[in-house]
């Protein structure tokens, strides 16, 4: 606004190439849809964080789950949100050998998160597993730091050791991981916030037809940080053209479109069942193509700009003030 004419001029351009482009780009079908729509139920425990690792919680928890399950087992997919059972996935074998009977009988595809130890390495995951007919297991790649692992050195470890504070990390996923096969369709995987990261969900595309996420967002209780979390989510799927489905412990979880709208939602802090429809879909947006390309280029090339831009200017000044 302060410059002259032309920089008017050009400013305009520019925010009307912004607005334009972005409309015109939003309004481009990138995917087409893809086989028959799928019937799905999200199942959200609602138990409280401070609750939910109480011994006197876990057959509670593990009922509501398999009760939900069977209730809606007409359904093509069922979606429990992570860690759903407060246990070790050895601890509760048995249990999720009946899940899966049932699931099978039914010709449903259940999806879950629980913890899992690897029985050669010893070490422990945040995974997904699935039962009845979906096939494949993730396990999660981003850690949060102090939450999922320290990040110090061994002897901090040690010292920690001899005040009686062990503590055992979880271990990452390996970074090029299968999704998981759901009725003929592939669907990538995501476990918290690991779903802020749309450059780490790219290993999957395009073979994937649709996005799951599964997250704890009890942690912050009734915070703005589910909504923005949630918000996140929405771009994940925008971004890759595919819809997602966002089942949470205690909210909000949602079925999300593949142009980002939310096309049903949870309430929070409720035991509920988020029951819907999703289009798998195939093809590649420009993001899923290029990647965060599409934002560094741009950005370097205007820090050059910058930089070729600044010595011009003060020479400008220079000979501005010789004029005088």
């Amino acid at each position: 606004l302060r410059g002259g004419t032309a920089v008017r001029l050009a400013s305009a351009g520019v925010l009307a190439v912004l607005h334009g482009g972005g409309a015109w780009l939003v309004g481009h079908p990138w995917t087409v849809p893809l086989a028959q729509p799928m019937t799905v139920a999200l199942i959200q425990g609602g138990v409280a964080q401070d609750q939910k690792w109480l011994p006197s919680q876990l057959g509670p928890t593990m009922d509501l789950y398999l009760d939900r399950t069977l209730e809606h087992a007409d359904r093509d997919l069922v979606v429990w949100p992570e860690a759903a059972i407060p246990a070790v996935r050895r601890e509760v074998a048995d249990y999720l050998d009946v899940v899966d009977a049932e699931a099978r009988r039914a010709g449903l595809a259940v999806v879950l998160g629980i913890l899992q130890q690897d029985p050669v390495t010893r070490r422990y995951h945040n995974s997904v597993i699935s039962l009845g007919t979906a096939v494949g297991e993730y396990h999660k790649r981003h850690l949060v730091p102090f939450g999922e692992y320290f990040p110090v050195p061994d002897f901090v470890r040690g010292w920690m050791k001899v005040l009686d504070l062990p503590y055992t990390d979880i271990a990452e996923g390996e970074p090029d991981q299968a999704p998981i096969q759901i009725d003929g369709q592939r669907a990538a995987l995501t476990i918290c916030y690991e779903d802020i990261f749309g450059a780490e969900q790219r290993v999957f595309l395009p073979e994937a037809s649709f996005l799951i996420n599964v997250s704890n967002d009890a942690w912050f209780g009734d915070s703005i940080a589910p909504h923005q979390h949630l918000q996140m989510a929405r771009m994940r799927a925008l971004e890759t053209g595919r819809a997602m489905l966002r089942a949470t412990n205690t909210g909000i979880s949602a079925i999300i479109g593949a142009d980002g709208r939310i096309e049903a939602v949870s309430p929070q802090f409720e035991i509920h069942v988020l029951t819907g429809t999703i289009q798998p879909r195939e093809g590649a947006t420009p993001w899923v193509i290029w990647g965060n390309l599409l934002t560094v280029v741009p950005a370097a090339v205007l820090l050059v700009l910058g930089a070729l831009r600044g010595p011009w200017r003060g020479r400008s000044s220079e000979h501005a003030g010789d004029r005088v």
